[in-house]
């Protein structure tokens, strides 16, 4: 059975409709079922109709896509290689530039890395400088000191029977026991230098 207002099927003995709520007449039922697949055959030539105009549209369109490539293609083969050469040139003066600017970075960086250095390592030069005159302050001092012990100390073994005074650098001079003693004062006594580190 059909329904007469939504035209749709539904069970035999429906007083309302389950799909729209409409009352269902039931005394022409075959009419009304003749009548729903009519409108059906209807609304199915119109959408026919429909498509069959948006196709003839897009065949126009694609058609008149295709005449203008061909014209673009034409137009193209009119000016050869005048665009080819300019995109050639354009990426090639795009591509040096690229490399000009890597190159310069490379050196700025290279320059800095140096620069780093350069001033690194003549800060270090600056230190070793000022350790070396103190190290050479420290060393005339202490040359000082044993220029002075050489000069007024007279070291003398305690196991010796002569009295022979020597330095403290001196080979003979074994410095297990000694006597330490102001050198003129070990000569008037009658002490007598060693001949190897008073030569």
């Amino acid at each position: 059975m059909i329904c007469n207002n939504c035209h749709n099927e539904i069970p035999e003995g429906l007083i309302f409709c389950p799909n729209c709520g409409a009352k269902v007449n039931s005394g022409n039922n075959a009419s009304e079922k003749e009548q729903a697949l009519k409108k059906r055959l209807d609304e199915s030539e119109e959408k026919n109709h429909m498509l069959e105009h948006n196709l003839k549209i897009a065949s126009d369109q694609i058609n008149s896509l295709s005449s203008k490539l061909s014209e673009e293609t034409a137009k193209k083969k009119r000016v050869p290689g005048v665009f080819k050469v300019f995109t050639v040139c354009f990426f090639g003066a795009a591509a040096a530039l690229c490399i000009v600017l890597f190159l310069y970075m490379d050196i700025k960086t290279s320059e800095d890395y140096f620069g780093e250095l350069y001033s690194e390592t003549y800060a270090n030069w600056n230190d070793a400088l000022d350790e070396i005159d103190e190290l050479t302050a420290i060393n005339e001092y202490l040359q000082f000191e044993v220029d002075f012990v050489d000069a007024n100390i007279a070291f003398i073994n305690a196991d010796e029977e002569e009295m022979i005074y020597h330095t403290f650098y001196c080979d003979d001079f074994t410095g297990d026991y000694f006597y330490a003693f102001n050198i003129d004062l070990v000569e008037s006594e009658g002490g007598t230098p060693c001949p190897k580190c008073h030569s």
